[in-house]
This record gives C-alpha cells, sequence and structure tokens, in this order.
C-alpha cells in the first residue's frame, strides 16, 4: 500500500471524530471567498447583463452627446442617413421645491426597448391638451400640476419602467418626462442653457457602429460629441462596478491574508492536540512523510469545506443582491459561475 493511500485512509478515520481545532482554518477561508464570490458574481452578472442590453441602456446602437446646445440641421441630416435618429434632452430643475431630472423626447423615443407607463402609453400621457402639455413621473400622484419653467405639465402618467435608464450611473433627483416641444416651450432650451443633448442612432443591422462613429468624427471634427458605442457597454457605470469590485475582492483578499496568521495558529493547535495520534503513529513504525501527509490532507480537507460553503454563501448573497443591480440589469443573472470559479481558485 503506497504511502499516499494510507495518508489518505488514516487522514478520514482522524476526521470522522471531528475537524476539531481546524475549524477556525474553514471559518477564515469561508469568510474571505464568500466576500469574492459575492462580490465578484455580482459585478459580473451586472456587466454581463448591461453588455447584452447595452442597445436598450444606451438608447441607440450608438449614442452621441452635445452640451448647451442641441444637434444642428446639418448635423442630424448626416445622422439620418445611416439610420433611424431619435434626439432626447435632459435638464436638470427645481420643481414644486425639489431637484427633478426632466427629460424631454421626440416622437422616435425609444428605438430600442419599450417605456411602460400606468395608465395608458407615453404618446397618450406627454399630448397637449386644452392648452396643457403633459408629463410623465416616477414619483407623484397622477393629476398633479406642475410648474416647469415658463410653463405649467400635468401628470398623467407614472413611469413603471424607462430602458435607458441605466445610461446613467446614477440620478439626483426624480424623473419627468415631457415632450420636445414642451421643453422648448418652457424655456430651457434656450442657446447655452445647461441641458444635455443626446442624438441617439438605430442602426441596420449590417452597420458598423465604429464605422458611423468614425465617419461621424470626420465629418464634424470641432463639434465637442461625447460618443457611446453600445457594443462597447456603458463606459461611466462599467468604471464604477469595476472599482466597486476591485476594492471588494482587495478586502475579501486581506480577509484571506490576516486570516492566515489565524489559520496558522489553528493548525499548529490542531496539531498539538493530535500529539497523541502522532505518537502512536511513530511508535507502529509509521515514517515522517507518512505522518506529514495524513495531517497534510486533513488540512486541505477543512480548506475545501471552507472554500465549499464560502462559495455557497457568495452565491446566496449574489442572490439577494437582485433587487439592489436591478436598476443597472434587471435581466442580470447575478449568480456568475466564472467569479465563483475565481473565488474558489483564490481560497485554494
Amino acid at each position: 500500500m503506497t504511502v499516499l493511500r494510507m495518508a489518505v485512509r488514516l487522514a478520514v478515520r482522524d476526521l470522522r471524530g471531528g475537524l476539531g481545532g481546524l475549524w477556525i482554518l474553514v471559518a477564515g477561508v469561508a469568510l474571505g471567498v464568500a466576500l469574492m464570490a459575492a462580490v465578484g458574481s455580482v459585478a459580473g452578472g451586472v456587466l454581463d447583463g448591461m453588455r447584452a442590453g447595452a442597445r436598450d441602456s444606451v438608447g441607440g446602437d450608438v449614442s452621441l452627446r452635445l452640451f448647451h446646445a442641441p444637434p444642428t440641421i446639418a448635423q442630424r441630416a448626416f445622422l439620418e442617413t445611416f439610420g433611424t435618429v431619435s434626439v432626447v434632452a435632459e435638464v436638470r430643475s427645481r420643481v414644486a421645491g425639489r431637484l427633478v431630472e426632466v427629460k424631454a423626447v421626440d416622437g422616435a423615443y425609444p428605438l430600442y426597448g419599450a417605456v411602460r407607463v400606468a395608465p395608458g402609453t407615453l404618446a397618450a400621457a406627454l399630448d397637449k391638451r386644452n392648452g396643457r402639455w403633459g408629463a410623465v413621473a416616477d414619483h407623484g400622484t397622477v393629476g398633479d400640476r406642475l410648474t416647469l419653467g415658463g410653463i405649467q405639465v400635468e401628470v398623467r402618467a407614472l413611469l413603471t419602467h424607462e430602458p435607458d435608464r441605466a445610461f446613467r450611473a446614477f440620478t439626483l433627483g426624480p424623473r419627468l418626462i415631457i415632450a420636445m416641444p414642451a421643453l422648448e416651450e418652457s424655456g430651457f432650451a434656450q442657446p447655452g442653457a445647461a441641458v444635455y443633448w443626446y442624438s441617439r442612432l438605430r442602426l441596420p443591422d449590417h452597420a458598423d457602429p465604429a464605422a458611423v462613429l468614425a465617419a461621424v468624427e470626420r465629418r464634424f471634427p470641432d463639434a465637442g460629441w461625447r460618443m457611446v458605442n453600445a457594443a462597447d457597454g456603458i463606459p461611466g457605470v462599467e468604471r464604477t462596478v469595476d472599482i466597486a469590485r476591485t476594492l471588494f475582492v482587495l478586502v475579501g483578499l486581506g480577509i484571506l491574508l490576516i486570516g492566515g496568521i489565524g489559520v496558522g495558529a489553528a493548525v499548529r493547535a490542531a496539531l498539538e492536540a493530535r500529539r497523541g495520534t502522532i505518537a502512536i503513529l511513530k511508535a507502529l513504525g509509521a515514517r515522517r512523510a507518512l505522518v506529514f501527509a495524513t495531517f497534510l490532507i486533513q488540512v486541505m480537507a477543512a480548506a475545501v469545506v471552507g472554500v465549499a460553503l464560502g462559495v455557497a454563501a457568495g452565491a446566496g448573497l449574489a442572490a439577494l443582491a437582485g433587487p439592489l443591480a436591478g436598476a443597472w440589469a434587471p435581466d442580470a443573472t447575478l449568480v456568475h459561475p466564472p467569479a465563483l470559479a475565481a473565488a474558489a481558485g483564490v481560497g485554494l
């Protein structure tokens, strides 16, 4: 019988009485692995979900942003040679004493996904009736009348889903959606006003978004576009998620390293508790290699148990994080196997 087989048999027999002091090793490994698995899984799932639904989140195959001024007639005409164009404007304003993010949309919005409101449809809610424009809000009550610049709008529906909401990494206030003509009447769209203008393009299936952006840049080199290609994901949000993931993974590694000090003490204590067993083995003629292999197998078994518990806990925490990540990637699968495997590898 080989030394390894004998060591396995002896290790299994000894572990039948319990892990003893090795539970500290299990706990330290499990805690670090759980944190890395949860953070890595959530971040990986969110990023994959955002990339899969990037066109909905960006609002088109490509998005070109201008500040202070809408696209000119010439710019819009050039964009329309590539596909369907939708122009969206966003501005922050105080409405009824609170900061509100006002979003003005045209008739082509949204190019991808669907805006869901209750009751009715977006187009019906934004119509002008009896001299008053309609609005859709994500907070408030249907029937509320709000002063917006030089006009008064009426909340006719509540926003239940906005496909391109994830395009903004964070918001500073509730959303209020109005029609583009309403924004023009409000006075917010004056030249030089602090308005973000998004020109979004829905391209034919065969079109190359990167080539389209390059052509726009060549045609209007001084326009000052901020260009986003949906095929590359959502830059601001992805950077935020990556930074958070890196931070928490480093925390997890720190826990493993700090736990390593306690793990060493735990292993020494466990071996000290097994001095009698070691003495019996040596009295029966066991060589040093057999004794070493026996207790190394026990330590590795405890580490595997810790990794398994950590991965399971991390997957459970990732699943519970679904509501928190839903705003950025509502359809994401947050239990991300590659991240769980990576955490297990680090733990081992």
